[in-house]
């Protein structure tokens, strides 16, 4: 009987000592991290679209003419790349209020502007956006999300990530250095776009679900209904246009901060739609979409085809609300 209590009290003490030790080893482990979130770029603001161009002197200077502004000055960048070589640009600015459009001309036969001159020409390369956080997190992220990294160096403050199979775009990302919105606004409100807003950015899309998953994912925008386009009747066309008359389109509108991410899926062939995917070899950024400004809309349609553009979409005045004017050609965007 001795021998048994004996025992008990040996293990009353070992299980004392043990507990002693565990809530020592307790007390000196550090608290758990908490598990880091990933960056997103929907906190970011749209600042620009960059359009890779042949001539950037030509180009500007049509520019100048449409918004009705000073000639933009060209200066001369290298680009970072990846493997640590460079790539030489000749760069112009278009200042909008809130925005810009920046031409890039390749100086050098390398590097992701030269690469997408040869296969999709005069267009959209990147859409611009800047971040407040680290440029590199952004960009390992964009990454792991299935992007190709294209410019910037480690520790810099720009990195281009290639989308263009899913987002129809390179994203380049940018260190934010100025309060978002310090775009310097172009002059008064001139020619036909000068001093316009963009409220939207249009792409030519072949599965509109499918694209907008990838806005979700990649950029971290929220998924919006589909729509479709007219929701009866016939698709309003200009007189004369080539395009089916039986199209319809579906359509949605992402929201980015204050500006808007339109996917237009063409439902018939051939329209303005289909004739971008074709031009452009699939996804694409299509067109931007401006006010008027003081301008009547039969004065704003007047005015582009005297400069020799094209209407290529919405209905003739007075019922129609909205119009496509393609500079592809000779700007690399169409104007809504």
């Amino acid at each position: 009987m001795k021998k048994c209590r004996r025992i008990v009290r040996i293990m009353r003490a070992r299980s004392t000592l043990l507990l002693l030790t565990l809530l020592v080893a307790l007390a000196t482990l550090r608290p758990f991290a908490q598990p880091q979130t990933a960056p997103t770029l929907v906190s970011g603001t749209i600042t620009h679209l960059g359009v890779a161009v042949r001539d950037i002197d030509t180009t500007a200077r049509k520019y100048a003419d449409l918004f009705g502004i000073p000639t933009p000055d060209v200066r001369t960048v290298m680009l970072d790349l990846p493997n640590g070589s460079k790539a030489e640009l000749k760069v112009a600015n278009v200042a909008m209020p809130d925005f810009r459009i920046e031409l890039d001309q390749p100086v050098t036969s390398a590097g992701p502007v030269y690469e997408h001159l040869q296969k999709y020409c005069l267009s959209v390369h990147h859409l611009g956006i800047s971040i407040e956080g680290s440029v590199d997190e952004m960009r390992t992220e964009l990454v792991r999300k299935g992007g190709k990294w294209t410019a910037g160096s480690p520790g810099g403050t720009f990195a281009y990530v290639d989308f263009r199979e899913r987002l129809g775009t390179t994203i380049e990302i940018v260190k934010q250095t100025a309060p978002p919105g310090a775009t310097p606004a172009a002059a008064a409100p001139t020619g036909l776009l000068g001093g316009r807003r963009v409220s939207h950015i249009g792409l030519a899309v072949k599965d509109i679900n499918e694209t907008m998953n990838a806005y979700v994912e990649i950029l971290g925008v929220k998924p919006v209904p589909v729509n479709k386009y007219p929701p009866s009747g016939s698709m309003p066309f200009p007189p004369g246009h080539k395009w089916d008359p039986n199209a319809s389109v579906l359509t949605n509108m992402l929201r980015f901060g204050r500006i808007g991410i339109e996917l237009i899926q063409s439902v018939g062939s051939p329209t303005p739609w289909t004739e971008t995917w074709d031009k452009q070899h699939g996804l694409a950024i299509q067109h931007v979409a401006v006010g008027r400004g003081p301008l009547s809309r039969e004065e704003w349609l007047r005015t582009g085809q005297e400069k020799g553009r094209k209407w290529t979409n919405g209905g003739p005045p007075p019922e129609g609300t909205f119009a496509y004017m393609d500079f592809s050609e000779s700007l690399g965007l169409i104007f809504e």
